[in-house]
């Protein structure tokens, strides 16, 4: 696992903030801090350049799980609608606000064309 422990003694009083699981390795020396009387401004450098899903690795574990289970688990052989359920069912709030989203346009799409079609 890849982490990041930040902390700092000030008045006499020892703060700390962890972050146990990064998406991606971190160059620690290339790394900076900066305390101010009101905020900690952390950036962070990676050691390779790549593309991050998030800050830590949570979405790219529950994808590794899902991948695993669409081909060794319960979802082997699953339907589209059984995935789309499950991939709702195990959502956040924000990636449930999107996947509703884009059923909704789908459906404004579906009945566009069947106006459409209706017309002509």
């Amino acid at each position: 696992d890849i982490g990041f422990l930040l902390t700092i003694q000030k008045d006499g009083k020892k703060h700390w903030y962890k972050i146990p699981n990064l998406c991606n390795p971190i160059d620690v020396g290339a790394s900076r801090k900066s305390v101010k009387t009101d905020q900690v401004v952390v950036k962070l450098r990676k050691q390779r350049a790549s593309s991050w899903s998030d800050l830590t690795d949570d979405k790219d574990r529950q994808q590794r799980r899902r991948e695993y289970r669409i081909q060794h688990g319960d979802l082997k052989g699953a339907t589209t609608e059984e995935l789309l359920a499950d991939m709702y069912k195990n959502a956040t709030d924000e990636d449930r606000a999107g996947l509703r989203d884009a059923m909704r346009v789908n459906r404004e799409k579906r009945e566009e064309d069947a106006r459409k079609a209706t017309e002509a």
